[in-house]
């Protein structure tokens, strides 16, 4: 019996995970197919879930129970995909409650009880596939994690909507640390373009699953990284307009996700999608990114996006293309030299080096004056 007990993963458990997530109601004719041929059927979209799909793959089957108990917290997928939809229907229970929830009906005079360890670490694989997050060490389990990434403590204490609210806090408009009043969207969106990062800047571009790390600069390594299951985040948007009381992300969180890469890093010019094109094609991007050129899921008389979710983010990458950092020694040492600094320091050298000439010009006065005194109190005669 192998220790790892979701290693494998089948397309049912793929179905039954789109019908929970996302509500699909399938056909009937395509139950345990890979693909179905009914545009009228969810499943016929599946081929576009294929980064979703492997992320779901990894960490389930990374996922190995308590050895020191005969009784594991998640038995099947199915065990799994029951906690993920009792998570969707109770958002405002702690995560505790929903644990002793699920894991207390699980548990009979005949069955031992499962390890608390275990069940902390099945709700951080269920949180994980929710909301396309790190919540602990399946991640470490599953090798998904990334540089410069940490993961996010979901506590006892906490529900799914405060948690969510944790981990995607919305800021007001920040301002530029060299201005007073904050620029307008407009003025930033249009000057922050992948095309601009990798010029500029000299940055690569990561895709990441993670979706907490969106727009974040790795510095150290000169990565840009950005969100590519974006197939996940369109059926979820889907839910939101149809039944938003049962969507698992924010629905202006989403919208910013899919602005911040179709409108600003990638817009539709032919540059921007050509580089958007080697992404996908030499990078592992998600090849979804290339089907959805356009969107529009703005309701009507809905206000633009003002981006208090990912706004910081796109602040600092315009902030960093305006004025960039130095990335090694040489450029540091320019760095030092140039601008405002390079001014001040100019000033404070030429003030030093005036009064060093001043005192040596002060003594040699002073011994010239010596010397002649010198001379005149005691005049050479002449023989």
């Amino acid at each position: 019996m192998s220790f790892f007990v979701l290693q494998t993963t089948t397309t049912n458990d793929l179905q039954e995970l789109g019908q929970r997530l996302w509500r699909w109601q399938l056909c009937g004719g395509c139950t345990g197919k890979t693909t179905c041929f009914d545009a009228r059927c969810p499943w016929s979209r599946a081929n576009q879930q294929n980064a979703f799909w492997d992320r779901y793959k990894a960490l389930t089957a990374a996922y190995m129970p308590e050895l020191t108990t005969s009784c594991p917290a998640l038995r099947s997928h199915a065990d799994l995909l029951e906690l993920i939809q009792l998570i969707q229907n109770r958002p405002r229970a702690t995560r505790e409650q929903i644990a002793e929830c699920h894991f207390g009906a699980q548990r009979d005079d005949e069955v031992q009880l499962t390890a608390t360890l275990d069940q902390q670490r099945a709700m951080n694989l269920a949180a994980s596939i929710m909301f396309s997050l790190d919540c602990g060490s399946t991640y470490e389990s599953a090798g998904l994690v990334e540089e410069g990434s940490s993961s996010l403590l979901w506590r006892d204490t906490v529900s799914a909507d405060n948690f969510l609210l944790e981990a995607f806090p919305e800021r007001p408009h920040p301002t530029i640390a060299s201005r007073k009043e904050p620029l307008e969207w407009p003025v930033i969106t249009a000057a922050v373009s992948g095309k601009e990062v990798q010029r500029v800047l000299g940055f690569d571009m990561e895709a990441t699953t993670d979706l907490r790390s969106h727009l974040m600069l790795d510095h150290r390594r000169r990565v840009l990284k950005i969100f590519h299951c974006t197939a996940m985040l369109r059926e979820t948007l889907l839910v939101c307009e149809s039944q938003p009381t049962t969507c698992v992300l924010p629905r202006r969180l989403i919208l910013e996700v899919f602005d911040t890469i179709h409108r600003v890093l990638f817009p539709s010019d032919h540059e921007s999608q050509a580089l958007l094109s080697s992404l996908v094609t030499k990078h592992g991007f998600d090849r979804d990114l290339l089907r959805f050129e356009s969107w529009d899921h703005y309701k009507h008389n809905e206000p633009e996006l003002s981006y208090s979710y990912f706004g910081t983010r796109l602040v600092e990458l315009y902030e960093e293309l305006q004025n960039p950092k130095p990335h090694s020694r040489l450029e540091s040492w320019f760095e030092r030299k140039s601008g405002t600094r390079y001014m001040l320091m100019a000033t404070m050298v030429g003030v030093f080096i005036a009064v060093i000439i001043g005192i040596l010009g002060l003594g040699i006065s002073g011994f010239q004056a010596y010397v002649s005194y010198q001379q005149w109190k005691h005049p050479v005669k002449d023989t």
